[in-house]
């Protein structure tokens, strides 16, 4: 029967319609489902990799808390608060997969919240090739599985740069400045 969440009840066993039962006195207790209602990145590679940050309420701090992406289950997690959490995703076949998210190691709580998988983007010329030291040239980088939403960057070395604009096979970064 349901019960309230933080109740404990002792479970125990007969084997005789309930004439005699074990006396052992292991506890069983019922706990609240942990809302889930944002997640960020919304999309990542098929290759894997993403970390997500899970934001709802309800998300207890368990040793057995893990992620559930589509059909893939025990994603190891790390408690933030109890509003948030965070996993990485495994590679998956591309398209959308919902997530769910669980505190007790059996049950997962699959939420209207989804992680898409997307082809790795993938570079295929820029223009121009040079620039000048003090930085602004506006550089375009054409490619192929740029994704339609989140934030574009550009990295020259190790300095990464805002895109400028961008569409599904372009994007414009101005160039750092060298000095």
């Amino acid at each position: 029967p349901p019960h309230a969440s933080g109740l404990g009840l002792t479970v125990e066993v007969s084997t005789n319609l309930g004439m005699n039962w074990t006396g052992a006195g292991y506890m069983f207790a019922y706990e609240s489902t942990a809302q889930l209602d944002y997640v960020a990145p919304r999309q990542g590679s098929v290759f894997g990799g993403s970390l997500l940050k899970l934001t709802g309420s309800g998300m207890r701090n368990t040793e057995s808390l893990s992620c559930r992406v589509g059909t893939i289950s025990h994603i190891a997690s790390r408690w933030l608060s109890s509003s948030a959490t965070s996993c990485q995703v495994p590679a998956h076949r591309e398209g959308p997969v919902p997530l769910g998210l669980h505190s007790n190691a059996a049950d997962y709580d699959m939420h209207d919240v989804s992680f898409t998988y997307t082809p790795p983007p993938n570079i295929t010329s820029i223009y121009p090739t040079v620039g000048i030291v003090r930085g602004g040239t506006r550089v375009t980088v054409d490619g192929v599985n740029f994704p339609s939403s989140g934030r574009a960057m550009c990295k020259f070395g190790s300095i990464p740069v805002a895109a400028l604009s961008r569409t599904a096979n372009q994007i414009v970064c101005a160039a750092p400045s060298m000095r």
